[in-house]
């Protein structure tokens, strides 16, 4: 009998083994990095570095996948929560929680095959980006933001993949001198509690908009 990832024989012969065998560092653990860590799971990846200094609380659990009421009760680190869901889909991936800012074990990070950033802000979008490409390490950056607008508000994410030899995040237009100085103001548009889990669920998908009305 096949095992569980035969199926997934489009990816090439030896997809499985290398999965397995891949190291992949997620730094942030709320509504986007969580699902990460569940979507990599699922897809065999062998082998985490879970990078996140907070802990869940009440406002998280309408975004933060794996999450429990008993969670934010205990005050339960959001690195505990993405161990505990990857290890009920993949029982033998080995799972290392470094629950603190992932600046104070970078070494960690250079020991990965990739990194995915799920932060919230541009400056530490660019932290990350310019240490993997020291390490010549992929980093994929995901996220997404909600704008009002006077008759609804605009749902905008991103994913994009910027790989040492390729164009960086500035380059691209991601990031400016203009978006750094000005995010602070604008962080929080969407309230204390921001239902992003629908459209971060989503993923993978190009860029995109989805605009509503409420």
């Amino acid at each position: 009998m096949n095992d569980w990832l035969s199926r997934q024989s489009f990816l090439g012969a030896n997809s499985d083994e290398v999965l397995s065998r891949c190291r992949a560092g997620i730094i942030g653990l709320g509504g986007g990095g969580s699902h990460i860590a569940q979507q990599l799971a699922h897809l065999g990846v062998g082998d985490f570095v879970l990078f996140d200094p907070d802990y869940v609380e009440e406002t998280n659990l309408n975004r933060l996948v794996g999450a429990t009421k008993k969670d934010a009760a205990r005050a339960t680190p959001k690195t505990t929560v993405s161990r505990r869901l990857i290890k009920r889909i993949n029982r033998n991936a080995e799972v290392l929680q470094v629950p603190k800012e992932w600046q104070e074990e970078g070494r960690l990070v250079a020991d990965c095959d990739v990194v995915f950033g799920c932060v919230d802000t541009y400056i530490a979008r660019e932290e990350i980006e310019r240490v993997c490409r020291r390490f010549m390490i992929p980093f994929i950056d995901i996220g997404m933001d909600v704008k009002e607008l006077s008759d609804g508000y605009l749902i905008s994410g991103q994913m994009i993949l910027s790989m040492p030899d390729e164009l960086c995040m500035r380059c691209l237009g991601f990031l400016s001198e203009e978006l750094l100085t000005q995010e602070a103001g604008r962080y929080g548009a969407a309230g204390g509690r921001p239902q992003v889990v629908w459209p971060n669920g989503v993923w993978p998908r190009p860029p995109s908009e989805l605009l509503f009305s409420l």
